[in-house]
């Protein structure tokens, strides 16, 4: 079957056994329901495909007398399911420029800083599946000259429309800079070279949970705190439907204010978060993170007092 069809046929399987224990008749006549017409064999092969191909271990539960998904076993669902969204969403689009060659005029995506270093990613996603070792130089924002850095590659992460690459510094062009994890922004590599030397992950690292708490790219090992906020009635329908964070949890909702928590560890882009809500927001809690958003607007303000 086409990569259409696996992927709608792949979201609609997950979203029915995140809701139970379906059995495999159940699985047929929900994908049926979708106009999906597939035979056990179909199914049982998807069961294998997803297995071995994206890690998401289907197994069934003989006490359930039904299937589950393993989440021990599984990669993050989440993310797989972002994943072929982006791919279903790419199916539509080259399926509209099929039909019609005017649907570019109808559309303004905000692409122009994703696109920067979209040439690197082959060679990118080669290194992360195949372990390389590579040698790239970055521009930095806060440094005149670019700089060269022998890396391991171990992530590649989006954020705010820019990607970056997650990975363990083995030295600096020419130095013996010690080893460190360090967020490269992949708009900024101006040169990569893939070296022919492979490396072996270390297992006991998990970059992705790197950013588990946090907002954003700056990660780090300070405490996770409970942050209270506090939006008006009109903002708080977008955090409602925009979440800031997976453990946020709603405190009040009315016709006045939505008040949520989320526990995180407060970090750069969090301050810069709620600094963007400008008037719609107040920092009940931690303190810290109240007095750090008070010194910025009032900084802020005195620049347009003076």
């Amino acid at each position: 079957m086409s990569l259409k069809n696996s992927v709608k046929r792949y979201m609609l399987l997950l979203e029915k056994l995140q809701k139970g224990y379906p059995t495999l008749e159940e699985l047929i006549d929900f994908l049926e329901e979708h106009e999906i017409q597939v035979s056990s064999r179909t199914l049982q092969r998807d069961f294998k495909q997803l297995r071995e191909q994206y890690q998401i271990d289907i197994v069934y539960d003989s006490t359930k007398k039904g299937y589950y998904i393993d989440e021990e076993t599984s990669l993050d669902i989440n993310r797989f399911v972002g994943f072929l969204d982006v791919l279903r969403t790419a199916d539509l689009l080259n399926e509209s420029f099929e039909k019609s060659k005017e649907t570019l005029r109808y559309l303004d995506f905000d692409t122009d800083v994703q696109q920067r270093g979209s040439h690197l990613l082959r060679d990118l996603l080669t290194a992360l599946r195949e372990h390389r070792e590579m040698e790239i130089t970055h521009e930095s924002f806060f440094r005149d000259t670019p700089k060269i850095y022998l890396v391991q590659p171990y992530l590649l992460k989006e954020y705010m429309n820019r990607r970056y690459l997650v990975a363990m510094v083995k030295g600096l062009g020419g130095s013996d800079e010690r080893e460190r994890f360090r967020t490269f922004g992949v708009d900024r590599i101006t040169k990569l070279t893939l070296l022919p030397r492979s490396f072996t992950p270390d297992p006991s690292i998990e970059p992705k949970a790197f950013f588990d708490h946090v907002i954003g790219l700056t990660y780090s090992t300070s405490t996770l705190q409970e942050v209270v906020l506090s939006f008006d009635a009109g903002q708080g329908k977008y955090v409602k439907t925009l979440p800031w964070h997976s453990s946020q949890k709603i405190l009040v909702d009315n016709d006045k204010e939505l008040r949520i928590q989320i526990n995180v560890k407060p970090n750069f882009e969090l301050v810069q978060k709620i600094l963007m809500q400008g008037a719609n927001v107040e920092v009940i809690s931690p303190e810290s993170v109240r007095n750090k958003v008070e010194k910025h607007l009032s900084q802020a303000l005195k620049k347009y007092n003076s």
